[in-house]
């Protein structure tokens, strides 16, 4: 905390239980206008907990909660939002099939006085904050399309220029290159002397020592330790998350790892030249019977896309795959949203509850459309869903939004 501040956010005492499991206990924080405050410690060790009390995600909790010196009890993050506390989650959590402007400012669109969506007003001011931030992107473009960081970048930004006071970012270089932390970091300093509160989670230690003002460990649902940055370093913070010392952990990865020699078994799986638009480009392996073949890389590099394409979840744009041999087609899967949005609505409303039923038996392979249209329509209605006919198709565009996947 910074000297001589007071705190504008105090939790005192608090304690957060599900089910039988403890994940906080007896937690004291203190957080200050213009402070980086750097929460570090292991998985499961209360940090994520923590911080969703203080948004209002975790509502339930003993202990006192105390903003500007009153006492406060958040009943939901609209509550904290409210109050000028904004969180990015670990999780992303971004509308992929909206623009990336009405990412910006969701839940918070620009309106005129009949409260008509101002849509070339968001795109503009969306463009502006993005500036602010270094991203040069169109505002008008699906955000979806946009490669992992970027969309974890925008994220980040929305909250940012949220107008908070308080912000809480939970992991958020997980997904970001070396320039976009560069970025980032230099953002979050700028807020922080325009005098925003910032508490900043992650697990590189580095990045934590570099950006904060204020270090707490967290083991064990406790607040073990807390000192200012420049007067700790990575092994005193080590040392305090797991309770040994530094040499003890790096005796675990100090030697090489030697991998087993080559298999000599047949090839079972050949990928060759597989490319998908912005996230796979010419990649090429061999798996033999009896091997484990790992791929690694940071969120967003494209094995997540390599693995929907070996599934036969997405249709790469060039490259083979072979099977024990034989060359494989890519169909566009059944379940993916191209094929689905171009199926009826009763027809979609059957694909999960009747899949396993048609691949049980070949002589149960038939649905029938009225059995089928009867059940959906009884969903539809237990759910107050109103669409125009249940036998249309399910995607339609709409007339005031370019990207809105339905009217």
């Amino acid at each position: 905390m910074p000297q001589g501040r007071p705190p504008i956010l105090e939790l005192q005492g608090i304690t957060k239980a599900f089910g039988g499991v403890e994940a906080l206990r007896g937690v004291d924080f203190a957080l200050s206008a213009g402070e980086i405050h750097g929460l570090v410690g292991e998985n499961g060790a209360g940090k994520s907990t923590l911080m969703k009390i203080i948004a209002g995600v975790h509502p339930e909790f003993s202990g006192r909660f105390l903003l500007d010196r009153q006492e406060r009890r958040f009943r939901s993050a609209r509550d904290a939002h409210a109050a000028g506390i904004a969180m990015v989650h670990q999780e992303l959590s971004v509308a992929p099939d909206l623009t990336v402007a009405e990412n910006v400012f969701l839940g918070s669109q620009p309106t005129n006085r009949f409260g008509l969506v101002q849509w070339r007003r968001m795109a503009r001011e969306a463009g502006e904050q993005l500036a602010r931030f270094g991203i040069d992107v169109d505002p008008l473009s699906r955000l979806g399309d946009l490669p992992i960081g970027l969309q974890q970048l925008i994220e980040i930004a929305r909250v940012l220029f949220s107008g908070a006071r308080i912000i809480i970012l939970d992991e958020p270089t997980s997904a970001l290159s070396p320039p976009e932390v560069e970025r980032l970091f230099s953002t979050l300093r700028r807020l922080r002397d325009e005098g925003s509160a910032i508490v900043f989670i992650s697990h590189f230690i580095e990045d934590i020592l570099r950006v904060s003002d204020t270090v707490t460990v967290f083991r064990n649902g406790r607040k073990v330790a807390e000192a200012q940055a420049a007067d700790t370093n990575k092994a005193a913070l080590i040392e305090a998350m797991i309770g040994k010392g530094r040499e003890a952990l790096e005796e675990t990865y100090a030697h090489d790892i030697a991998l087993p020699p080559p298999s000599k078994q047949p090839v079972v799986l050949t990928a060759d030249q597989l490319s998908l638009s912005r996230s796979l480009r010419d990649v090429s392996f061999k798996v033999r019977s009896g091997e484990v073949l790992g791929i690694y890389g940071f969120m967003g590099c494209g094995q997540l896309e390599l693995a929907r394409i070996l599934f036969g979840k997405l249709k790469p744009d060039g490259g083979a795959l072979a099977v024990a041999g034989g060359q494989k087609s890519f169909p566009t899967s059944a379940c993916s949203p191209a094929a689905i949005n171009r199926r009826s609505r009763w027809r979609n409303g059957s694909v999960f509850r009747h899949a396993s039923w048609c691949c049980a038996s070949r002589r149960a392979a038939w649905t029938s459309a009225r059995r089928t249209t009867s059940s959906t329509s009884s969903a539809i209605y237990a759910r107050r869903v109103s669409p125009s006919s249940c036998c249309r198709p399910s995607r339609k565009r709409c007339c005031r939004s370019p990207t809105a996947s339905s009217c």
